[in-house]
């Protein structure tokens, strides 16, 4: 009787998951603020666009920082090279590739699949509005879907 290799590895891949939570990854998909404040105008001048760009990421960063008190993921942030986080900055590091949204997306979204994240939730800079308790209550609700 031969072993069959599919189900083989179906059998390794639920034991290795079962009884453990899956892996949660947040993701900060942003342009770095001299990159965005060219192409957006926020404030007087770019100086002062720039300088409010670096408060959303901030902001963004100290509500990462809350959530992790009380919910268990890693912190990534995707970007543009020379990007320079904050003093509670991320994990992780990924460089943005691709011309359009979409392929920028794409790639990061993959980077961090690519590393055994099961649930990934993503933010952009200008979400101001976000909470501890939106990043728990997203994460939670990808345990009974895939998107949300």
């Amino acid at each position: 009787m031969g072993i069959d290799r599919d189900n083989l590895s179906a059998m390794k891949a639920q034991e290795s998951t079962a009884g453990r939570s899956p892996r949660r990854a947040l993701v900060l998909f942003t342009h770095r603020p001299e990159v965005e404040a060219a192409q957006k105008r926020l404030g007087r001048c770019p100086i002062h666009t720039r300088s409010i760009l670096r408060q959303f990421i901030d902001y963004v960063s100290r509500v990462v920082a809350q959530a992790r008190a009380v919910t268990d993921f890693e912190f990534f942030v995707a970007t543009d090279a020379g990007f320079q986080p904050s003093r509670t900055g991320p994990d992780h590091l990924i460089i943005q590739q691709g011309h359009s949204f979409e392929e920028r997306l794409t790639h990061a979204l993959e980077a961090v699949a690519a590393r055994g994240f099961e649930q990934i939730v993503v933010v952009g800079n200008d979400c101001l509005d976000l909470t501890p308790l939106l990043l728990e209550q997203a994460f939670q609700a990808l345990e009974q879907k895939d998107v949300v």
